[in-house]
């Protein structure tokens, strides 16, 4: 169901939909990133390469591990005491399969919108992803899935969004929902008990979003 971010909040608590199920990074990435959740392979979040085996890639987070810990006061991602940190950075949710290169391209830069008349690098397999200084703006077909993604970890973990709202809420609008979305929400959902509000919004386990203004 097409709703609006720009006149919508969700209105809960962090308990509501944030998970507790995969407790360290590492667990998600052993346990349940590449052996459940891409077990028959997939498509890379940025350059929408196909593959069937890992060989080559990463996990990306798309709200960077670095901005989670910061937030809640570590400064040492490996030793940090804080649950919400290894429950904020193992949510699957958040963690989608790159090319290593790009990953690292990546790192922890803010996306946005590049200027129209900006010089754009690109290479010869990954034409879509463009980034410029520290500013890195994906492929059009998955905006709205990394706004999606990006507001989940806002309402789940309280986590600052960093990123204009009015743009995440625009590429939410102008990339809807699909069904690998759907699906992949359904099966993250399966292991977590917690769905993607802003993917499934009627579905979902836990409670159903309250309109209000925004502030």
């Amino acid at each position: 169901m097409k709703f609006m971010f720009s006149v919508l909040l969700m209105l809960f608590s962090a308990s509501s939909f944030s998970q507790t199920v995969i407790q360290t990074y590492d667990e998600a990435r052993v346990k349940y990133f590449w052996n459940s959740l891409y077990k028959d392979g997939g498509q890379t979040i940025y350059c929408g390469q196909d593959f069937t085996d890992r060989a080559g890639l990463n996990i990306e987070h798309i709200y960077p591990a670095s901005w989670i810990a910061e937030h809640f006061g570590c400064y040492n991602r490996d030793s940090c005491p804080v649950d919400a940190y290894h429950f904020a950075s193992a949510d699957l949710h958040n963690l989608w399969p790159s090319r290593a290169d790009i990953n690292k391209s990546r790192s922890n830069h803010p996306f946005g919108s590049l200027p129209k008349d900006t010089h754009r690098v690109k290479t010869d397999v990954c034409d879509d992803y463009e980034k410029v200084g520290g500013l890195v703006e994906p492929r059009d077909s998955v905006k709205g899935d990394i706004a999606r993604t990006i507001f989940y970890m806002h309402l789940a973990y309280g986590l600052p969004l960093k990123i204009d709202r009015k743009k995440l809420t625009q590429w939410h609008d102008s990339d809807p929902v699909d069904q690998h979305e759907l699906d992949r929400n359904k099966a993250i959902t399966k292991i977590q008990k917690r769905g993607n509000p802003f993917i499934c919004y009627e579905d979902c386990n836990g409670p159903k979003p309250r309109a209000i203004e925004p502030r």
